[in-house]
């Protein structure tokens, strides 16, 4: 389980960091270089020991302000320090913590230290853990400003496919969209177009740009309304450029500067006012955001007519000069601080926002002080820092709320009660909008649960918890009933806190402490999702989806002293105070468990929802007013009964879930409830329809109910999260893996999920587990991170391809300006493909695509044509060659963990001379191996020929299935490499998915192999992905020959006894 931690980590980036720096040195030398000399620092400053653990400064701060003329550093230390931090005379420690300097007292970073360079060479000032980062940051609406937006997007987009929606078939495109490529007879006009008339540029794929920005007073800022009488000139005539308030007109300038072609904006895309499309549109905010390619958020601006590109606050920079010819260390200003830029800023305090930012898989925040990026990896600041941090992670998750549904139960609560609590606290324009604004978000979670829900409220196992919030009394003297618009559709119940205005919080109620009693006969009080008076709907009530009235119905009791001091010491009234003579009756949602036998009721605390006759009270409705716990006052009329004993209790409900005992055994144990009032009540809203007094009768439970019927007890947060049962295999059989020489059926067939089967095989001495590269990196074996590193790098597209070729490449879309190189200052490592065969390819590719052609088509008339350009015409023999061996079938002796036998696609084999030294004493190894093979196969010449490389296409299906057939490969490769392997480090291998190319690799330990995975080589998508496969292939073919082949020949023909 995750826990929740609001700690900030500062996260080492070197690869992206320096392939930003390297890209743009020249112009931040000269960014540098004009703002600041060599800086003049005093002694002391210049002699400070930056690697050690004591403070690298102390002093006062009267001396530290003494020395601000004649040293730069003391002079950005001092500026720095917070003015209330401490007094003159009180000595100031200043302590380097990793790319940091902070101070000891406040903890607070002060500078932030940074290198712009590389250099093999370390002394005590240039050192490892100096992060990379820019000292200077980028102007806004520059061309290096847009450049690094734009590396944000295209690393999230090769290296990150959590952060991309897990099922496209889900997309919704918004109603409209502003079309903002459009030009109209040389002067600037965007349009509003209807999303079933946009055209998709990208492949088939509709991408647009959401903004997420404050609407600012009326009075100060244009709003911009798109409304009933100007819709129809915003569709046909266009607005100009120079109409839209400054907040939008920037918007607008960065969508087209990342290359997309339509921009969402609410107010825009919405139709505003009376005859407008609110009401229906509100609640879609989930796929507006959650559908769309980038969100940009306008932090820094108050209103629509702020903007957010202007320039920020200069950074002063202090050069530390190395010594003996080594690059300076940079001092700055940390600017760094994502929590109070973007989650404490005035944009995060709006109560539409923090939907916004749970649905978006990534947003652009524009701040006072820098840019920064959030996805599903974390944040990324302009300053080139990654910064991490649990409990921000939770909304930062790409695929909200997954990443919260992996704690216990308990977990999950607390999960809800800190997001409904921290969205109490926002602030909006509208108030009545409180309800729908977090709709979106609130069915993610509905969802997520398995449950129903609506209104700040979850049934099954969550309801009485979700039902006992209570008003902050930290920080509120009484909330206050929302006046809803009359002509609004759905109504909102008392029972819910987004009725009111005002910060909630909840009853801090231990975990499996209390026996709820709401669907039974005890408590009897039943939500909206149990109720057969709206049967129909039953299913789906939630937030904004009803229209009129949703009632929870109860059994409510007397209070027969409520206005005792007794009663109000336990009651916490949501208005804050109610007047004296009100009836107040009282609905018990649970108990406290009793602790023993001689337990009575006034030992346990009572949670309960008070309730008063609503406003038409003729009708028998009522209204919630507040909450108690520990209330009794009404219970003096019941007789001193005894609980029964925990083990007693469970012994009831094991005997009512086997129903081994009859109902009057049962009732023995039932607990004693007092006695209620003559007639049970609903309450929600005043309401003019009647509603039956009488319980409803039940439906039938759906299946999100089941396997909670049974269950009181709340999952300890500390709980581990375990299966039903009907979901366990009964039994595995066994299996002798080393002696196997028959394709035996194991305990997962080969027709269970790929789910079960990876699962099966991670629990097999001879299977293999997965993982992801980027979770343990540092646990890779060196020469495995170092190829890694190289096909990250050519992933990252820069200098790709020789200028000259740029005139013939027009008409191809998606190949940046940075991915061009000057063929006269430098040479490249790989062959370039000719433009022809770029088209060629992808002409292929769109033709399977679009074809739906299957698995074989894709073979042989796409991946064969990008296998002969990487590997067959290399020229070098000793590089390798691709066979397509599909019936490639597994040697039973090195079948493993008894699944049944997989095959893959292709193999890169390592092709031996016949009269070479190495095919000799591989004819001799073959007699006495399996298959008569070198290899784990007996296929054709893969019986002469050491496999180097394996891939598996796949055509639409699961990346599971894919993962389970090349992991089983390279499973068995390496029961076939038996011995004493030191040399071989990994195996390589690669996923096709029609498009998309994906780099995995699987190491072996204690006989076990790992398969990791998935690093994105490139695609046939467009010709810049491909050009980035086709580098990338070519760098596989290169470590064939100068890494693993030289591998192989000293473990194998060492273990055959040959030679070197």
């Amino acid at each position: 389980m995750q826990a929740f931690n609001n700690t900030w980590n500062l996260m080492e980036d070197k690869s992206f960091s320096l392939g930003v720096l390297k890209r743009h040195e020249t112009a931040i030398m000269d960014s540098i270089s004009r703002s600041q000399e060599i800086s003049k620092l005093c002694d002391e400053c210049r002699n400070l020991d930056y690697q050690s653990d004591e403070p690298v400064l102390r002093e006062t701060l009267a001396t530290m302000r003494s020395k601000v003329q004649q040293c730069a550093l003391h002079s950005l230390i001092y500026r720095c320090i917070p003015p209330s931090t401490c007094n003159d005379l009180e000595v100031v420690h200043i302590r380097r913590s990793d790319s940091l300097l902070v101070m000891d007292k406040s903890k607070i970073p002060l500078l932030s230290l940074s290198k712009i360079s590389e250099n093999t060479k370390k002394n005590h000032l240039h050192s490892d853990d100096i992060h990379f980062g820019l000292p200077k940051l980028f102007q806004p609406s520059t061309a290096l400003f847009y450049g690094l937006l734009r590396t944000w997007i295209q690393d999230c987009d090769l290296h990150h496919p959590q952060c991309r929606p897990t099922d496209r078939s889900r997309f919704q495109a918004p109603t409209r969209l502003i079309e903002v490529n459009q030009v109209d007879g040389g002067s600037s006009k965007v349009f509003l177009r209807n999303a079933v008339d946009a055209v998709c540029l990208t492949g088939g794929e509709l991408r647009y740009i959401a903004l997420s920005h404050p609407w600012g007073n009326g009075e100060q800022h244009d709003h911009f309304c798109t409304t009933k009488d100007n819709l129809d000139s915003r569709l046909n005539a266009g607005i100009d450029l120079n109409d839209f308030p400054n907040t939008f007109r920037h918007a607008i300038e960065v969508t087209r500067s990342l290359g997309i072609p339509y921009l969402w904006i609410d107010s825009l895309c919405i139709v505003q006012g009376p005859g407008g499309d609110f009401d229906t549109e509100a609640k879609r905010m989930e796929t507006v955001f959650s559908s769309a390619y980038c969100v940009i958020a306008a932090s820094r601006a108050n209103g629509t007519s702020s903007g957010f590109l202007w320039e920020r606050p200069e950074r002063e920079v202090v050069r530390l000069d190395g010594y003996l010819a080594h690059d300076p260390v940079y001092v700055c200003e940390a600017i760094d601080n994502f929590q109070h830029d973007v989650i404490e800023g005035a944009l995060n305090k709006r109560g539409w926002v923090l939907q916004e930012r749970a649905l978006a898989p990534r947003t652009i925040y524009f701040t006072e002080n820098q840019t920064y990026w959030e996805c599903g990896h974390g944040v990324r600041c302009e300053t080139l820092a990654r910064l991490t941090n649990s409990q921000a992670s939770f909304l930062g998750d790409p695929n909200f709320p997954k990443l919260a549904m992996r704690s216990t139960r308990g977990a999950k609560i607390r999960f809800y009660e800190s997001l409904y609590r921290q969205y109490s606290n926002l602030d909006f324009t509208k108030i009545h909008d409180r309800p729908i604004a977090i709709a979106g978000l609130e069915q993610r979670l509905v969802n997520a649960f398995k449950t129903e829900g609506g209104y700040g409220v979850f049934n099954g196992a969550f309801f009485g918890r979700s039902l006992l919030w209570t008003r902050d009394t930290q920080r509120s003297d009484g909330l206050q009933l929302i006046d809803f618009p009359r002509d609004q559709k759905f109504r909102v119940p008392t029972w819910s806190w987004t009725a009111y205005k005002g910060p909630i919080t909840y009853f801090d109620i231990p975990f499996d402490h209390v026996r709820w009693t709401y669907n039974t006969a005890e408590g009897r009080i039943q939500s909206p999702w149990t109720s057969m008076e709206s049967d129909c709907t039953s299913f789906s009530l939630h937030t904004g989806e009803l229209d009129g009235r949703i009632d929870l119905t109860a059994q409510a009791r007397e209070m027969l002293d409520p206005e005792s001091a007794e009663a109000q010491e336990k009651v916490i009234y949501d208005e804050g105070k109610m007047s004296p003579g009100v009836r107040k009756l009282c609905v018990i949602v649970g108990h406290e468990k009793p602790k023993d036998e001689e337990c009575t009721i006034q030992d346990v605390g009572y949670y309960a929802l008070l309730i008063a006759p609503s406003a038409d009270s003729s009708n028998g409705s009522y209204r919630r007013v507040g909450v108690g716990s520990r209330v009794w006052s009404w219970l003096n009329s019941v007789e001193q009964e005894s609980f029964p004993t925990e083990e007693s209790e469970h012994q009831r409900k094991r005997r009512k879930i086997i129903n081994t005992k009859s109902d009057s055994d049962s009732q023995l144990h039932r607990i004693p409830t007092p006695p209620g009032s003559s007639q049970d009540s609903h309450f929600g809203i005043e309401a003019n329809a009647q509603t039956p007094h009488s319980m409803p009768r039940k439906r039938r439970r759906s299946t999100h109910d089941q396997g909670l019927v049974h269950s009181d007890e709340d999952g300890a947060v500390e709980d581990t999260p375990r299966a039903s049962s009907r979901g366990l295999r009964q039994g595995v059989p066994g299996l002798d893996h080393e002696s196997s020489t028959s394709y035996a059926s194991s305990g997962v067939s080969g027709t269970s999920s790929p789910t079960k089967q990876l699962r099966y095989a991670a629990t097999q001495k001879t299977g293999f587990d997965d993982f992801k590269f980027d979770d343990f990196m540092d646990q890779l074996p060196p020469s495995l991170q170092d190829l890694h590193q190289q096909l990250l790098t050519i992933g990252y597209g820069f200098g790709l391809i020789p200028q000259t070729l740029k005139p013939q490449l027009q008409g191809l879309r998606n190949i940046p300006e940075f991915a061009f190189y000057d063929p006269d200052k430098h040479a490249s490592s790989w062959r370039i493909p000719p433009p022809s065969f770029i088209r060629q390819v992808l002409q292929s590719a769109t033709k399977c695509e679009f074809g739906r052609h299957s698995e074989a088509s894709w073979n042989m008339e796409v991946h064969r044509c990008v296998l002969d350009f990487a590997f067959r015409e290399a020229n070098d023999a000793s590089v390798g060659d691709y066979r397509y061996c599909t019936t490639a079938h597994i040697i039973p002796e090195y079948k493993p963990f008894g699944t049944s036998s997989k095959c893959v696609d292709f193999c890169i084999c390592v092709e031996t001379p016949k009269e070479s030294l190495e095919r000799q004493k591989i004819d001799d190894a073959i007699k006495t191996r399996p298959g008569l093979s070198i290899n784990h196969t007996d296929w054709g010449d893969l019986c002469k020929n050491p496999i180097a490389l394996s891939i598996e296409t796949k055509r639409q299906v699961s990346w599971e299935k894919a993962l389970l057939q090349i992991g089983t490969w390279h499973a068995a490769q390496w029961r076939s490499l038996r011995g004493n392997i030191e040399a071989i480090e990994f195996q390589a291998g690669i996923i096709v998915q029609d498009h998309d190319w994906f780099f995995v690799a699987s190491t072996l330990q204690d006989g076990k192999s790992t398969t990791y995975h998935r690093l994105p080589l490139g695609s046939t998508y467009n010709a810049f992905d491909l050009y980035k496969l086709l580098m990338s292939l070519q760098c596989l073919g290169a470590w064939i020959k100068d890494k693993y082949w030289p591998a192989f020949r000293k473990d194998m023909l060492k273990i055959f006894d040959v030679e070197q």
